[in-house]
């Protein structure tokens, strides 16, 4: 989890301006879902449904695979029984068209 910018007490009130800037525009981008995220590497995903450990400790909102070490697709699992959960707060079911490695970025 990302951590607020934090002002530094001081006298000058240029300095005070130039934190006050910073954080307003910095605020918004520390807020975006997509930032707030963990990357996972090395990944090895085989054909078929595959469970994968998210580690966010929240249900994710999304995922963006960043790295792959042969073409495959890789798509989220729809849930077909009660046992096979799309996600939760710590995995996320992720379905493969081959064998392959992915590095995936999720938020």
């Amino acid at each position: 989890m990302l951590k607020a910018f934090r002002k530094i007490r001081v006298k000058d009130s240029e300095l005070e301006q130039v934190q006050s800037n910073v954080s307003n525009t910095i605020a918004p981008v520390l807020k975006s879902l997509i930032v707030d995220g963990v990357l996972v590497k090395d990944i090895a995903l085989v054909s078929g449904v595959n469970r994968v450990n998210h580690t966010l400790g929240r249900l994710p909102e999304g995922w963006i695979i960043v790295d792959r070490n042969t073409a495959a697709t890789v798509f989220k699992t729809a849930p077909t029984t009660a046992a096979n959960t799309i996600t939760d707060s710590s995995t996320i079911s992720l379905t493969s068209s081959g064998t392959v490695t992915v590095s995936i970025w999720f938020f």
